[in-house]
């Protein structure tokens, strides 16, 4: 219990120091969860409401505490998008470069469709979340959607001053390999990005007709790679 009660202490002193504006049961129960699931929790709720569940409290009260607190409408992600930010300065001032990655995933579950569209920090292989956006339709997602997430995560970093002159590149699966994507980000956040083509996709170099990905991937053995300098087409 002393245990839990430093680390709680901890915890909470640290949402102070990122800005993590929320109010105090909030915060108690925020830190309350972290507590617990860096002890190895499982992330189900039942298994948080009895570890929760101390003294007088029910594990059902618990539960229902829990369920409240992630259906309140005061908890967003766009609020932790500057915590996280500051959270991560001992990762992120080392870097040469700050390399987004965009994704989405999608499953259904009792019978509703789930759509999760995503910006992550990339780390030496690992994703650190930044922001992300849920629609229930199914499909891919569209271009506003992308600047929807892409926004406020580019936005959060480029206010920090211990970031400033650092570049940002944003990379991204087939889904959003869009020549007005590109220009966008270039355009608004001077940053770079790489964008997986679709093979069917077209390319272009000044005069030279357009040639279709597909046609240069005949030519290119397995493994290879190749430098060229084209112009991105519908």
């Amino acid at each position: 219990m002393q245990t839990y009660t430093y680390l709680q202490a901890t915890i909470l002193k640290l949402f102070g120091e990122i800005g993590l504006n929320l109010s105090k049961p909030l915060r108690t129960t925020l830190s309350a969860l972290i507590v617990y699931l860096l002890e190895d929790n499982k992330a189900h709720i039942s298994r948080l409401g009895e570890s929760l569940s101390v003294g007088d409290a029910s594990v059902m009260a618990c539960i229902q505490r829990i369920r409240r607190f992630m259906s309140n409408k005061k908890l967003s992600p766009a609020i932790t998008v500057i915590p996280r930010i500051r959270l991560t300065r001992p990762l992120l001032s080392k870097l040469p470069e700050i390399v987004l990655c965009m994704d989405r995933t999608d499953w259904g579950k009792r019978g509703k469709h789930i759509n999760i569209l995503s910006v992550a920090i990339y780390f030496k292989g690992r994703a650190i979340p930044l922001f992300w956006i849920v629609f229930g339709n199914k499909g891919n997602s569209s271009a506003e959607q992308w600047k929807q997430v892409l926004t406020p995560s580019i936005e959060g970093l480029q206010q920090m001053e211990w970031l400033s002159g650092v570049p940002i590149h944003v990379v991204a699966d087939r889904e959003f390999a869009s020549p007005k994507l590109a220009e966008w980000l270039k355009n608004i956040y001077g940053a770079g990005s790489t964008l997986r083509l679709k093979a069917s996709m077209y390319l272009k170099d000044g005069g030279m007709p357009e040639t279709q990905i597909a046609t240069l991937l005949q030519k290119l053995p397995k493994g290879s790679r190749r430098v060229l300098l084209f112009y991105m087409t519908r």
